[in-house]
């Protein structure tokens, strides 16, 4: 898959279970000693946060260490060649009741990855759906366990309220920079 025909590429059973083991382990490991390694929604731009000035609830971030996943680096040079000596950001995101992204385009990134984490069927009412826009459309995209969602030409996007009484959303982020 060198070029890619879709904005927005969708890949079902996208990591191998041994990878998506270890990213859990390390995110359980950081969660139980009760590190001080996670950030939150706030830190980012003001057009992701906030819908008419209302701010979204709270967006659990941890990096994952590039020496911990290089299987995930070289997964992505191998299926997008234009990540080849780029740097990668990779984080495990958990998003909480309310929380939100608003539409935005991932300015300086030749790519940015969604792999859901989540091992129960998703009820489209919790909310928490990745959203796109394609020729003058939106569409949706439900999160299923280790689906991964591809936005490889800039393309229009954000994450509908996570809403009260859904499980926490779970997912590995990857962000590909110039």
């Amino acid at each position: 898959m060198t070029q890619t025909k879709q904005e927005i590429d969708i890949v079902k059973d996208f990591f191998d279970q041994a990878l998506i083991e270890k990213v859990g382990s390390y995110v359980n490991t950081i969660f139980n000693k009760n590190e001080f390694k996670w950030k939150t929604n706030l830190i980012w731009g003001s057009d992701l946060n906030t819908v008419n000035n209302i701010y979204s609830g709270t967006i659990q971030q941890l990096q994952i260490p590039n020496l911990l996943v290089p299987e995930i680096i070289e997964k992505f040079n191998n299926l997008y060649p234009q990540t080849k000596n780029k740097k990668f950001y990779i984080n495990y995101h958990l998003f909480h009741p309310l929380s939100y992204i608003g539409k935005h385009l991932d300015q300086g990134c030749v790519l940015a990855a969604t792999i859901y984490l989540n091992s129960e069927k998703w009820d489209i009412n919790w909310g928490g759906l990745f959203y796109y826009k394609s020729d003058n459309n939106y569409k949706i995209v439900l999160p299923k366990f280790n689906k991964a969602v591809i936005n490889v030409k800039h393309t229009e996007h954000g994450v509908t309220s996570l809403n009260i009484g859904a499980p926490l959303r779970k997912s590995i982020q990857i962000f590909v920079r110039y």
